[in-house]
């Protein structure tokens, strides 16, 4: 049996809205259709598709978060947790 890492239903289901909400915002500002998404990070557009559902509660294995944060240059603490700036900025 799978681990449950919310404390209760309402932390699961907020962080279902908000990381579908984020993934959403994600393709707009990078202008990108779901099946650009889904082929620039070797996924299926169904499966973007289930993750911008929030009641669907879908969500990418973190090798492919890496992939979409390292192909779309953007930050996981934003992705993930809505903390930060989108935008991965490098710093020297």
């Amino acid at each position: 049996m799978a681990r449950e890492y919310f404390p209760n239903d309402e932390a699961k289901k907020d962080f279902q809205q908000q990381f579908a909400a984020r993934l959403r915002t994600l393709q707009k500002e990078l202008g990108l259709s779901t099946r650009e998404l889904a082929d620039k990070i070797y996924v299926s557009e169904p499966t973007i598709i289930s993750w911008r559902v929030p009641s669907v509660a879908h969500y990418p294995y973190v090798t492919t978060l890496i992939k979409l944060c390292l192909e779309c240059n953007i930050s996981a603490d934003w992705l993930l947790l809505g903390r930060g700036k989108m935008i991965y900025e490098e710093t020297d």
